[in-house]
């Protein structure tokens, strides 16, 4: 990397995270009234003297530099509230714990199409959560299941070796179909179900979710003796994948055969970062491409974030890559519109502008057979 090219690298990074900066602000949704101590911590950065001078020197920056980018689908928090529910299932089949966050539009009149979660590899209940608060906002009810296999506590106790397996890959999608089933049986509180749309649902994961995402949605597991693991739920009508990985470190430990991308044949929309080269074999951020291009969806989408690596569409505490963020929020929420609510501009947006957008950004969008 010359001297030019490592400057103006530096200089993005500087002014991508200045511009999380001045939207942090945006990180706790309306009417969520910041009750979460996470929620709090992130309002009371406002307060600080160096944060505010820091806030206005990176906007200013930001317009000098990208002057020209184009709008996001949807990129402001939506015209609901947001509530948030917490209980715990049991899988009496499996002694097995499930438990559950709900994101939520509180005084939603119409039917809520349910979008199931399922984190990364060490994730938890505060992870992603910047995903399920815009979702709601915008009409959707957010289900994310903990995998107690393979969360923070399972990761820290079993060491990630132990804890991302094919046998936990199988618990994982046992977990996405039991998830569903208690929604079907009605298993939240009465103001949840009340708007519940189980006629239009997807499911969405991030890394090891992805995985995850990928199997429940076709893509085939194969045992030590090459036998077939039934994994996939066919109740599911449109995916998301974030960070999705082709045939390289992750999909070998878990079995998975990457010749079998084309049984994704429902809408899917796969995201993942430039940057993004974690376990590939060295193929770099290719790998996160070959899902993409093997799917048999004649509705499916990629986009590629510049500057984003793995970890950067997670969100734990505090500051967040406010691109990456506000790129996977428009994004999905444009997908979901699109393919289960059936909205003519998210469709016109994903088929006519989403490239564009893309592009002004420095990142991009690769749209159904484009490839």
């Amino acid at each position: 990397m010359n001297l030019t090219t490592l400057l103006n690298h530096t200089q993005k990074k500087a002014v991508r995270w200045g511009r999380s900066l001045e939207k942090v602000s945006k990180a706790t949704v309306s009417g969520l009234g910041a009750k979460e101590p996470v929620d709090r911590l992130e309002t009371s950065l406002q307060e600080f003297p160096a944060y505010q001078k820091l806030k206005r020197a990176a906007k200013a920056v930001a317009k000098e530099i990208f002057p020209q980018e184009l709008p996001l689908y949807k990129e402001e928090s939506g015209p609901y509230k947001v509530k948030i529910h917490e209980q715990t299932w049991t899988d009496e089949s499996r002694a097995r714990d499930i438990p559950v966050k709900v994101y939520y539009p509180d005084e939603r009149h119409d039917k809520s199409p349910v979008v199931v979660f399922s984190h990364g590899l060490a994730g938890n209940s505060l992870t992603y959560r910047y995903l399920g608060k815009h979702l709601a906002s915008h009409g959707y009810t957010v289900v994310a299941p903990k995998h107690v296999g393979s969360d923070t506590t399972a990761v820290l106790t079993k060491t990630p070796v132990f804890a991302f397996t094919q046998e936990e890959l199988k618990h994982r999608a046992a977990d996405i179909k039991f998830t569903l089933d208690r929604l079907e049986d009605g298993s939240l509180p009465e103001d949840v179900m009340d708007n519940i749309d189980l006629n239009h649902k997807a499911l969405a994961g991030h890394s090891f979710g992805a995985l995850t995402t990928q199997a429940v949605a076709g893509v085939v597991a194969r045992d030590d003796q090459g036998q077939q693991i039934p994994l996939t739920d066919d109740r599911f009508d449109a995916f998301i994948a974030i960070s999705p990985y082709g045939d390289s470190l992750p999909t070998e430990i878990l079995g998975m055969d990457t010749q079998t991308y084309g049984n994704i044949n429902k809408p899917v929309l796969f995201m993942n970062g430039e940057e993004d080269d974690l376990f590939t074999f060295g193929k770099g951020p290719m790998a996160h491409n070959a899902p993409f291009l093997g799917a048999g969806s004649k509705d499916k989408y990629q986009v590629i974030v510049d500057g984003a690596d793995h970890a950067s569409f997670a969100q734990v505490i505090g500051l967040y890559d406010s691109e990456v963020v506000d790129m996977t929020n428009s994004t999905s929420v444009a997908f979901l519109d699109a393919h289960l609510k059936e909205e003519q501009p998210a469709q016109f947006y994903l088929a006519d502008q989403l490239s564009e957008v893309a592009r002004s950004r420095d990142s991009q969008a690769i749209i159904g057979s484009a490839c």
